[in-house]
């Protein structure tokens, strides 16, 4: 298999080395993470306190229209 060269910063070698198994090398590492991209995405979707808002007003809104399904 061929082979390539990649630069990255100090930062970025460094959470690479921190997802890094013993038997595993950098290139294993990056294409687990590549695996979960989709996961990553979901990620960043939101800042900081925007998921829990969006959660909990998802869950308001599910218990008020059970609360009218229902008569409660």
């Amino acid at each position: 298999m061929s082979t390539k060269t990649l630069s990255v910063d100090e930062e970025a070698y460094e959470l690479l080395k921190k997802e890094k198994g013993e038997d595993e090398s950098f290139s294993d590492v990056i294409k687990k993470i590549a695996k979960e991209k989709s996961l990553m995405e979901i990620a960043g979707i939101w800042k900081d306190g925007e998921l829990r808002k969006k959660v909990e007003d998802t869950r308001e809104r599910t218990e008020r229209e059970l609360d009218s399904i229902f008569g409660e």
